[in-house]
């Protein structure tokens, strides 16, 4: 203000129009929106950095629906880095878990050969492989019927096996199967729980 000047006095309706023209501040996020804003763009564009899911996801993945379920079959090697890509990959691993089912979940009543019948010691025979396959599902439905049964996801009304509790049957057997080697060790059951149980309760259908 130059010297001997008067100064301007502003009206407090001046004033106020001023303070109604000046923009808002945008609210501050919170911690926890900038962290699961992290681990949204973290799978958000087509080619996917493991590293920063496995950096984000050694930190813990929110309890958000879907976003665990995507981190976890990104880790497992379910879903490519090429985002694009993960439909195509989905349906090719449905089709190999069908057909995985279709060829080693033996059903002797189905086109049975004609010699072939329940008293048969043929290697080659349904019987013999449904009965040896039998042992290894006695032994996979004991454990699974205990698998968290103090969860609604898992409880079972008496004993009478849920969908979900074939579900993991099937799995362990197929898994079993395929891995001779290894086949079924009690306590398996509780290391797929948790996979199955957050896979199953995946929002978005078409990535389970």
């Amino acid at each position: 203000m130059a010297e001997g000047s008067t100064p301007v006095m502003r009206s407090d309706e001046e004033t106020h129009s001023e303070t109604e023209a000046r923009p808002p501040s945008p609210p501050r996020k919170s911690m926890y929106q900038e962290r699961l804003e992290a681990f949204q763009n973290g799978i958000r564009g087509p080619a996917i950095d493991i590293k920063v899911v496995r950096s984000l996801a050694f930190k813990g993945i929110p309890d958000v629906p879907g976003l665990r379920a995507v981190y976890w079959k990104i880790l497992l090697g379910l879903l490519p880095l090429d985002r694009n890509a993960w439909s195509e990959e989905l349906a090719k691993r449905r089709g190999t878990y069908a057909q995985f089912k279709r060829e080693l979940i033996v059903d002797p009543h189905e086109a049975p050969k004609e010699d072939d019948h329940p008293l048969s010691l043929d290697r080659s025979s349904k019987w013999n492989a449904f009965f040896a396959d039998q042992q290894l599902m006695v032994q996979i439905d004991k454990d699974v019927r205990r698998t968290h049964p103090d969860y609604k996801f898992f409880y079972m009304e008496g004993d009478a096996l849920t969908e979900h509790h074939r579900a993991l049957m099937r799995i362990l057997f197929i898994y079993a199967k395929l891995n001779p080697g290894i086949k079924y060790v009690q306590g398996m059951n509780e290391l797929l729980a948790p996979i199955y149980y957050v896979f199953g309760e995946d929002p978005t259908p078409e990535l389970g």
